[in-house]
């Protein structure tokens, strides 16, 4: 309720002695404990005086805290998977190189530059990446969409999930981001080695 819709229904009740910008208790809600200590400092300054008693849930402090370490492990986890992912990538792309040494070196054989041959494998990498990226994107939003929350993370129903179009846009460029990293070593070592060298080898 508005401020002064609540003093005129108070004023209402009271008669004669009525009030006008007068309040003793203010109840805050915030969206979050980490944010807890900044919403008092900001109450704080916005009331002035010593007359002012912030008061609040004493479990707040600890729930900050495993919040925080949620996160920091969620994050670190997220790293971790990442960096796998870019390894096995990066080991498909080497293993299907080494299965086409044959063809790289007859491509080079016949006129095909260190440059073609690195664009080519860089290509597919990247292509593979960005097809992986769209469809992580499409099926993360399809599981918050559809599937209940509370069977996600145990939160109340009713909770509205607000999807960021940033996250997607992250999620695809570090999948893109992947795709390069994991192609670049592969092609390099298909640029360097030499037709003769690689049509023997076979």
């Amino acid at each position: 309720m508005h401020f002064d819709d609540a003093e005129q229904v108070i004023n209402k009740r009271m008669g004669a002695s009525s009030i006008h910008n007068e309040a003793n208790v203010i109840l805050v809600e915030v969206k979050s404990s980490k944010v807890q200590d900044e919403a008092i400092t900001s109450m704080k300054n916005l009331l002035p005086g010593d007359y002012l008693v912030a008061s609040s849930y004493a479990c707040y402090r600890p729930a900050a805290k495993v919040m925080g370490i949620n996160e920091d492990a969620a994050w670190l986890l997220t790293i971790i998977i990442g960096i796998c992912t870019v390894i096995l990538a990066l080991k498909s792309q080497l293993s299907s190189v080494l299965e086409r040494r044959r063809d790289i070196g007859i491509l080079k054989a016949i006129g095909w530059t260190d440059g073609n041959v690195v664009s080519q494998i860089l290509a597919e990498s990247v292509l593979q990446a960005m097809i992986g990226g769209i469809l992580g994107c499409l099926v993360a939003v399809a599981i918050l969409l559809f599937v209940p929350i509370e069977m996600l993370s145990g939160i109340e129903a009713g909770v509205h999930i607000i999807i960021s179009p940033w996250v997607l846009v992250l999620g695809f460029a570090l999948a893109f981001l992947g795709g390069i990293i994991a192609g670049s070593f592969p092609a390099f070592i298909a640029a360097r080695q030499r037709p003769a060298d690689a049509l023997r080898s076979i």
